[in-house]
């Protein structure tokens, strides 16, 4: 389950991620249940094609967690494999976001198999503190298991991590700098810190 707010790059994570995976798995399935945002579903169709990947996706203003159902029902059909869901980063209330996560998060829990299932949040590098806000309300909302650093590089850039890695204990999965979906790479903590203090 990948969770952000709007912008920071979480439906081109999606896919960086599907590539990144598919070449470990035969069977992965993409899940447009950011279902609020205009075009968001084309953008993930269009990447799964791209990839040749597939996508389980169902009309604008549908139930998101009824996405996430079909996509884990879909997969299971096929003996098992990898559901990466790419979830709404707005409603008109944070009220609203937290209980379609929550539904999302509930449907998850359901469908996968013990301790497969992960939640993450895409964060921009460049945001600053805004990040800690963004990872405080959907890990309250929810819980958190990683993070995936977007527009990332090694200058100052993604000094987030520390901040966020202090306050909430979160690991930092996945870093991505660019636009192709190559542009993604496991977090190397060693290689952040010398990168950081310019080591």
């Amino acid at each position: 389950m990948v969770l952000g707010v709007n912008g920071v790059g979480k439906t081109t994570s999606v896919a960086k991620m599907a590539n990144y995976y598919k070449k470990t798995t035969n069977n992965l399935i993409l899940a447009s249940a950011d279902t609020f945002r205009a075009a968001a579903i084309e953008q993930l169709i269009v990447h799964g094609e791209k990839l040749g990947v597939r996508v389980v996706s169902h009309q604008y203003s549908s139930d998101p967690s009824s996405v996430v159902f079909d996509a884990a029902d879909a997969m299971k059909s096929k003996g098992g494999g990898l559901v990466i869901a790419d979830t709404a980063g707005r409603l008109h209330n944070k009220e609203n976001l937290v209980h379609e996560l929550q539904k999302i998060d509930k449907i998850c829990k359901l469908k996968s198999d013990e301790n497969c299932y992960k939640k993450i949040i895409v964060i921009d590098s460049t945001t600053g503190q805004n990040a800690l806000r963004q990872v405080e309300v959907f890990n309250e909302a929810i819980g958190i298991d990683a993070i995936i650093l977007t527009k990332y590089d090694s200058t100052a850039k993604g000094g987030i991590a520390i901040s966020v890695g202090k306050e909430f204990q979160i690991p930092v999965a996945f870093v991505c700098n660019g636009e192709k979906y190559e542009n993604i790479a496991l977090f190397d903590s060693k290689k952040y810190v010398d990168d950081f203090l310019g080591l």
